[in-house]
């Protein structure tokens, strides 16, 4: 079975704007059938935010990406009565919602660039499942060695 992996909103974006970067390789990985891909709806009403107010002409790459994968959509009902005990768990009162679709899907892995979620989500996943882009790829170079 293919692993699942959850993407916070920062590297979903660079995935799609930077093409030569780790980000980019995990949505190819995506695509070609070797990730199953989970995003928080309110992840994909971000990146959509975040694209069209700093990467003006790159609004549409998501949507065109989103149509040629298969994903998982986390819906608000699915983390709704996560986020108010996430908020208690992590530093940042913003990152509770992502902890909370974190908490509910239980992803084989969960990336972001935000460090401090990060540690904040490895207090509930290992440190071995919450990444950074390059620790991803490392360790799905790690497990095809096997």
């Amino acid at each position: 079975m293919k692993p699942s992996v959850l993407l916070d909103t920062n590297i979903l974006v660079s995935g799609l704007v930077f093409r030569r970067g780790n980000e980019h390789k995990i949505l190819q990985l995506v695509e070609d059938g070797t990730l199953t891909l989970i995003l928080p709806d309110y992840v994909v009403a971000e990146a959509k935010r975040v694209l069209a107010a700093k990467f003006s002409g790159y609004e549409g790459l998501l949507d065109v990406f989103l149509a040629r994968v298969g994903y998982r959509v986390v819906v608000w009902e699915e983390t709704r009565l996560l986020v108010s005990a996430a908020s208690l768990k992590v530093r940042d009162v913003n990152d509770a919602v992502v902890l909370a679709s974190v908490l509910a899907v239980d992803p084989d892995y969960f990336v972001t660039g935000d460090s401090v979620l990060r540690e904040d989500a490895a207090a509930y996943l290992g440190a071995d499942r919450s990444l950074t882009s390059n620790q991803l790829l490392e360790r799905l170079r790690q497990l095809a060695d096997r």
